[in-house]
């Protein structure tokens, strides 16, 4: 082979093998896979093989096209906003595996220490508010008032329940309307909040929205 001709071949050869090495992710995304970035066209790596392993598409590492177009279809299927930004509720909807089209999700938190605004009571500004998950019973009634030590003051209608899993995540469905929602605590129904009204911790439901709505227990506030 002349000098030339081999010179041109070992050119294409590296030309060859370094736009397909740029292009290509090597696949490590396994289905218990997290995802903490927000993503987005353009974005590449681990984090979006991740999302389109969950997505079952081909898990190429590179957010095109096809990509928003499958996370737009799943945020239309769950009642979230469909502008193909893989953000903090479409990582919160995909890790719960919600199946409500409806209705209400989130996650159930024992607060301990000093979870107040504010520097802490030792004075040295850090905060000393910890939060675990926990499984907790859920209780969705007619809107409620509250009464003394965060429990309700009158029990009223109830219209559904649910009980959050060992990692403090629940989900359930309900139809539009205006409820309260609580959390069992020590046998009694508890809620942390209430409106200018008094009534227990409020909630609206949008038809063929989902709605985030986290619990926190804090024994402090009682």
């Amino acid at each position: 082979m002349g000098k030339l001709l081999k010179s041109k071949f070992l050119l294409g050869v590296f030309i060859l093998f370094g736009v397909v090495g740029f292009n290509v992710f090597v696949n490590t995304a396994s289905a218990d896979c997290s995802i903490v970035m927000t993503l987005r066209v353009g974005s590449k790596g681990v984090e979006v093989q991740c999302l389109q392993t969950k997505l079952g598409i081909n898990a190429d590492g590179i957010f095109g096209p096809m990509t928003k177009a499958k996370v737009v279809a799943f945020q239309s299927a769950n009642g979230l906003v469909a502008d193909g930004i893989f953000g903090a509720k479409s990582r919160a909807v995909l890790a719960l595996n919600i199946n409500v089209k409806t209705g209400i999700y989130g996650k159930v938190t024992l607060l301990s220490g000093n979870c107040m605004p504010g520097p802490a009571i030792d004075g040295t500004g850090a905060s000393t508010c910890v939060g675990v998950p926990v499984s907790r019973n859920i209780y969705v009634r007619e809107p409620s008032y509250l009464g003394t030590n965060l429990n309700l003051k009158q029990k009223n209608r109830l219209i559904a329940e649910t009980k959050s899993d060992s990692k403090g995540y629940y989900q359930l469905e309900l139809t539009p309307g205006s409820y309260s929602i609580l959390v069992e605590d020590e046998g009694e129904e508890y809620c942390h909040l209430s409106s200018y009204e008094g009534i227990a911790c409020p909630i609206t439901i949008v038809e063929y929205k989902l709605t985030e709505h986290n619990l926190d227990i804090d024994h402090a506030a009682w």
